[in-house]
């Protein structure tokens, strides 16, 4: 496990760590809605065919930025799942090489039992937030070399 790898994995077992204690998905859910959201929304020239995530419940667009040999994301959605835990992916993923990005799994949000949490609209609507950031990373690698 290479050290950007090690950072991208550290920040998710954190967020592990801090939702470990919840007795029931319901409210593991909404703590996780909450962790999720932030201020930032996109322009609406950023609302664009290539940044809008497909097989979200609602419309969801995701920016992504790669300056200095990092990859940072940006996320607006209409539904819950994209707005909450959609950004929480995008905070987990902001910031690392898009190698990190690739490497990173998504098992943290298994392991802290959001499949119990979430509906199949959500959990396929977290899917493609994931696809989204490994796809993006994967661009910009090959636009890198």
């Amino acid at each position: 496990m290479g050290m950007e790898h090690d950072s991208c994995f550290q920040k998710q077992q954190q967020i592990v760590r801090e939702f470990g204690h919840f007795n029931s998905s319901e409210e593991l859910y909404h703590a996780l809605i909450n962790l999720g959201k932030t201020g930032s929304s996109l322009s609406s020239a950023d609302k664009t065919p290539e940044n809008r995530i497909h097989g979200c419940q609602s419309t969801a667009f995701c920016k992504t930025t790669f300056k200095n040999g990092k990859i940072y994301f940006e996320i607006e959605a209409d539904a819950l799942i994209s707005a909450g835990l959609g950004q929480l992916i995008v905070r987990i993923y902001s910031g690392e090489p898009p190698e990190a990005v690739l490497q990173c799994s998504p098992d943290c949000f298994e392991k802290i039992g959001l499949s119990g949490a979430l509906s199949p609209t959500r959990s396929n609507g977290l899917a493609q937030m994931l696809t989204h950031c490994k796809r993006a990373a994967l661009a910009c690698l090959v636009g890198s070399k």
